[in-house]
């Protein structure tokens, strides 16, 4: 389960000269926005600040101290990687095999996206801006 992203359409590029463009560094990016969904599981909500649904039983102490959903053992939180592609895309995702049941829900269980499935969230625009202003 992935997202590619595309980074050529933004609003903070679009005034940026080839020098500028070329100092772009997507595994910068990919590194960031990987970090970034990593922070999402510790705050129950997907990219766009949305928050996951509740879960409907609480779980042992051992296994999710807090009870906050997809933090039983870690493993798909820490899954997420990232991949270059090209100069201006760079694909963030998991192989982990059963994100995409959480990502779409099931009829017994809800969504809980962890990635975006179209658009850009405004929280990883502002990731990209303020790296790109750091390159100045």
């Amino acid at each position: 389960m992935d997202f590619k992203l595309d980074i050529s359409g933004l609003d903070a590029l679009k005034n940026a000269s080839n020098e500028e463009l070329d100092k772009i560094d997507m595994g910068a990016i990919g590194a960031l926005i990987t970090a970034s969904v990593k922070s999402e599981f510790d705050a129950s909500q997907d990219p766009f600040g949305n928050p996951w649904a509740a879960l409907k039983r609480p779980r042992p102490k051992s296994r999710n101290q807090n009870n906050k959903p997809l933090l039983d053992t870690g493993k798909l939180k820490n899954s997420f990687s990232y991949r270059v592609l090209n100069a201006n895309t760079v694909e963030i995702g998991t192989s982990v095999s059963y994100a995409p049941y959480h990502q779409r829900g099931t009829s017994k269980m809800p969504a809980r996206k962890m990635l975006p499935e179209t658009s850009i969230p405004q929280a990883w625009g502002n990731i990209i801006t303020a790296y790109f202003k750091s390159l100045k």
